[in-house]
């Protein structure tokens, strides 16, 4: 009677399997220490720069002039000084956009201060946001 010689291991049917190697596993902690020194930064550099934003605002009153302008109140926080430009967006009553205008507000000395602006619309407005806000080019470069 012949006996079959079936392999032992599975590692002998796919090929030699290696242990990893003592260099291997250093060359793996270091590459997984650089991933998280690299998040680490990211993370700190992504809430450095959102605290450093040089325009905020804050948006306020929305008020129905007529059926082709709306005033809208906000409140922008820049350095005492500075110049910026706000995006005003109007809307109707299905959130479709009916009116938009770039609103220049400053300088200013306090650091926050109110902005009132007058938007004409297409359409009888229902509500209003600020887009964004920028700081203004002066011109000079």
């Amino acid at each position: 009677m012949t006996q079959s010689t079936a392999p032992a291991v599975p590692a002998d049917r796919y090929g030699v399997v290696r242990s990893r190697s003592r260099r291997d596993r250093i060359v793996g902690i270091v590459v997984a220490g650089l991933l998280a020194l690299a998040l680490t930064g990211w993370a700190a550099w992504t809430a450095w720069s959102s605290a450093h934003v040089p325009v905020r605002w804050q948006d306020g009153a929305f008020t129905l002039v007529d059926d082709g302008h709306a005033r809208f109140g906000f409140d922008v926080t820049t350095d005492p000084g500075r110049r910026v430009v706000c995006t005003v967006r109007v809307f109707n009553q299905g959130l479709a956009e009916v009116g938009r205008r770039d609103v220049p507000a400053g300088p200013a000395s306090a650091k926050t201060f109110r902005v009132t602006a007058v938007v004409p619309t297409t359409e009888a407005a229902a509500s209003a946001t600020v887009r964004a806000c920028a700081l203004a080019h002066t011109g000079n470069g």
